[in-house]
């Protein structure tokens, strides 16, 4: 079980023309091609520490130097590894605002969400924003929502409550753009809506990244059937960002999810260790055809990270919740370099 977070803003992390350069050399040509196609700046940093939080993770999990990735039909990411595979190991990032944050979970599915809460657009009424996202939630979550706030910035959260609740359960499952909206409905219970408000009022520290909910009071209902043994989670990241995780069985992924991990499972042991994929496989599917990178398994922050200060120590916080920064993700070999290499 693990949850890292990483800040991105050009408060926290503003990397030099040569230190970018050597980020992206680390990356395959596919992924390095298309985080330089990013037009936005911040875009393109908050996609280059999402695939570095990618790499470091599962090198760590499973003490390799490097690892292969390959995805679904549906757009799923996996890792093309046989032990990975055994031990059910499954991995999600997300970027939006000012982070990039990464969810990995063995023996189930796991997706997460990132999002700023703060309109997309200045002085955006809710109103307005409705009618150009009433499609993406059904009526009952728009119903809920309404009835969580009066001002402008609690129906706001209210949706961000669901949008990043909703969008880990449908990258967990990996269903990806073939969801139907109307076809997953999450029942979320009125008093997580309103927590913003009361984490205001009881004055709690801006900068704190608090879990502020982790169990089964979530419903996901699939086809008018509520989903069996998910469980998700929400955190607030300081008053401006939420973060959701939804966890939940092997089972209820997608049929090409579930191939691809047959195969690797069923592969002949040679052909796995050298990513051969057999003819047909998904492993030949938008898969990196590089490595990632090579890390230092002594580098692990299991055993050498701890809880970062800005922690709400007084909340029940997972063990492998960790905030980190870019050196962090870094091969050890090469943070000198990196150091050496940042603005004068």
């Amino acid at each position: 079980m693990m949850r890292w977070l990483v800040k991105v803003d050009d408060t926290n992390w503003q990397p030099s023309p040569e230190q970018m350069e050597l980020l992206l050399s680390l990356q395959c040509q596919r992924e390095e091609m298309r985080i330089r196609a990013l037009k936005n700046v911040n875009d393109s940093k908050r996609s280059l520490i999402g695939r570095m939080l990618l790499q470091k993770a599962a090198c760590n999990a499973l003490g390799k130097t490097s690892l292969k990735f390959g995805r679904t039909k549906e757009g799923k990411p996996y890792l093309q590894d046989h032990e990975a595979a055994r031990r059910g190991l499954n991995l999600n990032v997300s970027h939006h605002g000012s982070w990039a944050v990464l969810a990995m979970e063995e023996k189930s599915l796991v997706g997460v969400d990132v999002s700023s809460t703060t309109p997309p657009r200045e002085n955006l009424s809710f109103e307005a924003f409705f009618e150009s996202m009433e499609e993406s939630l059904t009526k009952k979550e728009w119903r809920s929502i309404r009835n969580a706030g009066a001002t402008d910035e609690e129906l706001f959260y209210a949706f961000f409550v669901f949008w990043v609740l909703k969008e880990s359960y449908v990258k967990a499952v990996g269903i990806g753009l073939a969801v139907d909206t109307a076809s997953v409905e999450l029942i979320v219970p009125f008093e997580i809506l309103c927590l913003r408000v009361q984490r205001q009022r009881q004055g709690v520290d801006a900068s704190l990244v608090t879990r502020i909910h982790r169990d089964s009071q979530i419903k996901v209902v699939v086809n008018g059937r509520v989903a069996r043994n998910w469980e998700f989670e929400l955190y607030m990241i300081g008053q401006d960002h939420l973060m959701g995780v939804a966890v939940g069985p092997h089972e209820d992924a997608t049929e090409s999810y579930k191939k691809a991990m047959s195969e690797l499972l069923d592969a002949e042991e040679d052909g796995m260790e050298n990513n051969v994929p057999r003819r047909g496989s998904l492993l030949s599917m938008d898969s990196d055809s590089s490595s990632v990178g090579t890390y230092s398994k002594s580098s692990s922050f299991d055993s050498e990270y701890s809880v970062s200060d800005s922690f709400n120590e007084e909340e029940e916080l997972l063990s492998g919740l960790r905030t980190m920064s870019v050196v962090d993700l870094l091969p050890q070999d090469l943070i000198e370099k990196y150091v050496q290499l940042a603005p004068a």
